[in-house]
């Protein structure tokens, strides 16, 4: 069992109360536009110039989820570069969720509806494409290269747990993602598990939830606040190939290397704290072995996700700073 832990933990890092939501899902009072959220705080201090490139994305989200009503509802703005070298007229937004069964059967039960989108300061209309997995946007003017680009809009989803009676909940690349230019915006499906293409960016978020639950996210909290039964978190990121969460009724394991803090989140109760403290000590042992064969890790966090699956065989799924291990 150790050994077995051990080796998904070093594959991951070669690559991450009921009722309480009585008024509405999402409903914020102005669209987050900061733009200079705190990224560094996101990275162990020799990277922390790492968020300063201009080339990165930036992705702020506002969202709120209902783990019983399996509902999340959020706001995004997207500002980036005009990296292709030729004028811009559209912006393809992928839609991983809406991605069909992978050949292991799990996904393809996740529905994603956009609103409100605006471009460049102008209200517009998207329009989905291979088989609902895209969203192209269409620009106002063509944005000539190494200008900037800003997109908003607002969408809902639902969520499904990978282990019903876990009632835990892991949500990577819940979002619209901005789709890899490669002659032209990469809009392909397919059913392996590792759907994800993307570049990498910054992320800031809020993430609004109902108390007594946790968010574990990729990157840094850096504050959590609780007023009239809900708890928001505030989410940053160093440079990511995409932005990972899990949601929960948690408790934790914790350990550390080099000041790096190792969490490992299960949900009470269910037998998990023997192995959560194992899978914390190994993950904290592998970010050595991480660093002598590779190179330093850039985070100040590693988080990792307990669920208790009864599959019947041991995975793990790995994200940026997020790793989900199914038992």
């Amino acid at each position: 069992m150790r050994l077995r832990f051990l080796a998904l933990i070093i594959l991951a890092l070669s690559l991450l109360p009921p009722g309480a939501f009585a008024a509405p899902l999402f409903a914020p009072t102005a669209q987050r536009t900061d733009p200079s959220p705190p990224f560094d705080a996101a990275m162990r201090p020799a990277f922390v110039r790492d968020v300063e490139r201009a080339d990165l994305p930036r992705y702020l989200l506002d969202l709120a989820i209902d783990p019983q009503a399996r509902r999340l509802s959020g706001r995004m703005r997207l500002e980036f570069r005009n990296t292709t070298g030729v004028p811009l007229r559209d912006v393809v937004l992928r839609l991983y969720q809406h991605f069909p069964p992978d050949i292991f059967g799990d996904g393809g039960d996740v529905r994603m509806d956009i609103s409100e989108i605006v471009a460049q300061g102008s209200a517009t209309q998207g329009m989905y494409e291979a088989r609902r997995t895209v969203l192209r946007v269409p620009l106002p003017a063509p944005v000539a290269p190494d200008e900037s680009i800003v997109l908003s809009l607002r969408y809902s989803a639902n969520i499904v747990s990978w282990a019903p009676r876990d009632g835990t909940f892991a949500l990577p690349a819940f979002y619209p993602m901005l789709a890899v230019w490669q002659n032209g915006w990469r809009a392909d499906i397919t059913r392996f598990p590792d759907r994800v293409f993307a570049e990498a960016a910054l992320y800031a978020a809020t993430i609004t939830v109902p108390e007594g639950y946790t968010v574990v996210a990729s990157g840094s909290t850096v504050s959590t606040a609780t007023r009239e039964g809900r708890t928001t978190f505030e989410v940053v990121t160093g440079p990511m190939r995409e932005f990972a969460i899990s949601v929960g009724r948690f408790a934790v394991a914790r350990a550390a290397h080099d000041g790096i803090e190792v969490n490992v989140w299960h949900r009470p109760g269910i037998g998990l704290e023997s192995a959560a403290r194992q899978v914390a000590l190994h993950a904290a042992a592998s970010l050595l072995s991480l660093e002598s064969r590779f190179g330093a890790y850039p985070y100040r966090e590693l988080d990792i996700h307990l669920l208790s699956a009864g599959r019947g065989f041991d995975i793990g799924a790995e994200f940026p700073g997020l790793i989900v291990i199914l038992l």
